[in-house]
């Protein structure tokens, strides 16, 4: 009876490793020790370690370092030209397929061989790959896992590769006392397993799954670990034969802490001048399995795309969305938005005066700028003020584009025939400016107001001062609304005066 334990490696562009998070070392069979030809086996890659359990019969194990000008388009090998493919005499000499690595230059092969299908119970032909972790593991702390495999279904020699097995397992342990004993003791409790039958014999497929961790586990084992309780399964379109096996190519095999792949986007809201553009510059923070393979997702007002690196240049403002992917599998996304400062105004938002009623405060507002700081000679500090006393103002709006001057006067006024309309309020119930006020001889005269779009949001023929900035019992989003006021000059008489003009509601 044979049991079988090979490697097998290609000279192909490597991916960039990862830093030590990744506990496995040598994780895609990409650095090699030792030199080796013909035949080696697995201990030739770093870090890496094989145990054969047998029953007491030939022991036979090979591998081999092959230059891809070996391989044609179909990915066959030619046994003539390659070195280190299998045979059994150097007359005796076969075509057959390995496949390419999943990364990095070669892959472990694991290989359950029962050498004949009537005999698949004895349970001892079985062999296990390993690694000496990097770093202990931590107690309590989730470490996932992650292992791409490959059923092999091929040809070499007589030995025809047409079965798959549920018992696949990976173990963690303090030690490596597993890989003593010749068979090891059968029925340990692997922390990930329940694979089911594996059978992809075309494609890499990833195996993922996470444990939490006693704590000082040092060794990762892969292998078989339980009595064979359940049958081998045939693979689809193979052909029995009295000498078969179930074998599994494993690359790309990945240990960390869970946590350390969680991470963030950080790129606030951005202002500038306007007309001008930005150099977006996203920063990755929190994530510890660093290597090269990054991309972005970008949404801006330009449209959507993808690309390699985080620098955008943006030349329009708006909501801007990134998506980091890391590792073509972690995922983290941020929505910020880059405004523009508005050219600078070329007119007076304020009045040259302004009248106080007695009694009757007046509130004044500019528009809202992003960016923009407001300076009142009465000490106010925002968008707007309330005026209620006689008096010289001024104000000052400072951006990081420009700064901008106004003033105004301020005079008291008996307001008996004049009709004062304020330009904002503030709906907010503080018994302050809650409602549009509109002050002077118009009584009784209708008021229609609309949003930015001409939809009307209030209208009355007979307004008593009363509008609180809500509409059909709604409170309106802050903004500019335009008013349009129809009134008689005569008690009594048509409307046929109109008033228009814009108001703000501030909260």
């Amino acid at each position: 009876m044979k049991l079988y334990f090979h490697i097998t490696s290609f000279f192909l562009l490597a991916l960039n490793t990862l830093s030590a998070q990744n506990l496995i070392q040598n994780f895609d069979f990409n650095k090699v020790s030792q030199s080796f030809t013909i035949m080696g086996n697995i201990d030739a890659f770093t870090f890496w370690h094989a145990h054969y359990a047998t029953n007491g019969e030939y022991n036979w194990f090979g591998g081999g370092a092959h230059d891809t000008s070996c391989i044609s388009s179909s990915g066959l090998f030619n046994l003539k030209t390659c070195p280190g493919i299998h045979y059994s005499t150097p007359g005796n000499q076969n075509n057959y397929i390995l496949p390419f690595p999943y990364s990095g230059k070669g892959f472990g092969t694991l290989i359950f061989n029962f050498n004949g299908f009537d005999s698949i119970q004895n349970v001892e032909n079985r062999s296990l790959i390993y690694n000496e972790l990097s770093s202990t593991l931590l107690a309590d702390s989730i470490y996932c896992t992650e292992v791409h495999v490959q059923v092999f279904q091929g040809k070499e020699r007589s030995v025809r590769y047409n079965y798959t097995h549920n018992g696949l397992g990976f173990y963690f342990s303090n030690n490596d006392s597993l890989a003593s004993p010749k068979p090891w003791v059968l029925g340990i409790q692997p922390q990930i397993s329940g694979f089911g039958y594996l059978t992809n014999t075309d494609t890499w497929r990833k195996l993922k799954g996470n444990f939490t961790a006693i704590g000082n586990e040092k060794y990762f084992f892969i292998g078989n670990f339980f009595p064979l309780t359940s049958p081998l399964q045939l693979l689809s379109g193979s052909i029995p034969s009295n000498d078969s096996a179930s074998i599994l190519l494993f690359d790309a095999v990945y240990v960390y802490n869970c946590r350390d792949t969680l991470f963030q986007i950080v790129q606030k809201d951005t202002t500038v001048c306007f007309g001008q553009s930005v150099n977006l510059q996203p920063q990755l923070q929190g994530f510890k399995l660093q290597d090269s393979i990054t991309s972005y997702y970008w949404q801006t007002p330009m449209g959507n795309f993808t690309t390699a690196t985080a620098n955008f240049l943006a030349t329009q403002p708006g909501s801007y969305t990134v998506q980091a992917t890391i590792n073509k599998r972690f995922k983290a996304a941020t929505n910020f938005t880059v405004n523009w400062v508005p050219e600078p105004p070329d007119s007076s938002f304020l009045p040259d005066s302004l009248a106080l009623c007695p009694g009757q405060p007046q509130l004044l507002s500019v528009p809202e700028i992003t960016g923009a700081t407001y300076q009142w000679s009465n000490g106010d500090t925002t968008s707007y003020s309330t005026i209620g006393q006689p008096g010289m103002y001024t104000l000052q709006i400072t951006t990081p584009c420009w700064q901008h001057n106004e003033q105004f006067l301020a005079f008291q006024s008996n307001c008996g025939e004049r009709v004062f309309i304020p330009n904002a309020f503030t709906p907010d119930g503080d018994g302050t400016n809650d409602f549009f006020e509109i002050f002077g001889p118009l009584q009784p005269f209708s008021l229609i107001v609309t949003d930015r779009w001409g939809k009307i949001v209030y209208q009355t023929d007979n307004y008593q001062n009363n509008w609180d900035g809500t509409s059909r019992g709604m409170a309106l989003p802050a903004g500019v609304y335009s008013y349009r006021i129809l009134y008689s000059k005569l008690k009594g008489g048509p409307k046929n005066y109109e008033l228009f003009g814009t108001v703000s509601i501030l909260r």
